[in-house]
């Protein structure tokens, strides 16, 4: 997984009015307010990663908003990968306005995705949640196999 957003990997981004690239591993990311829709419609995904059957697994990520907003970080099945589209694992955030928080998700993976797993963080409508206009900074983004 690359976690540095180089403009070389599968990182995508959709639904946001500015992406930047901080150069120190980070994206800083700008949307409009969003007061219904769906939760992937402002997301940042990373394609073509693998998982193995029964390996365990801790998906992470830090986030800063300069409003309060959630967010739902998915391990899923890329349909548009020849997946289909379930999930392996999800998290959801509530982060306060000003508030740093590091997001850890261990899980089990149930079954093999061979490149057509996504990593997503999705900041859109998440969990029903209306939120204002927000400026994001997603940091410190990994996923390994875990080890106890």
């Amino acid at each position: 997984m690359n976690t540095a957003f180089t403009d070389d990997t599968n990182w995508n981004q959709y639904g946001f009015t500015s992406v930047a690239n901080n150069g120190d591993g980070s994206l800083s990311v700008s949307m409009e307010a969003k007061t219904e829709g769906d939760n992937w419609s402002s997301q940042l995904v990373q394609n073509g990663l693998s998982l193995t059957q029964g390996k365990w697994y801790v998906a992470k990520y830090t986030v800063t908003s300069d409003v309060d907003k959630t967010f739902q970080l998915l391990i899923q099945s890329d349909g548009a990968a020849g997946g289909d589209w379930s999930v392996f694992a999800e998290e959801f955030t509530e982060v306060k306005a000003g508030e740093r928080k590091d997001v850890e998700l261990k899980f089990q993976a149930d079954r093999t995705g061979n490149k057509n797993v996504l990593f997503g963080i999705m900041m859109g409508y998440v969990n029903n949640t209306a939120c204002d206009a927000a400026n994001v900074v997603i940091s410190d983004v990994s996923l390994t196999v875990y080890n106890s």
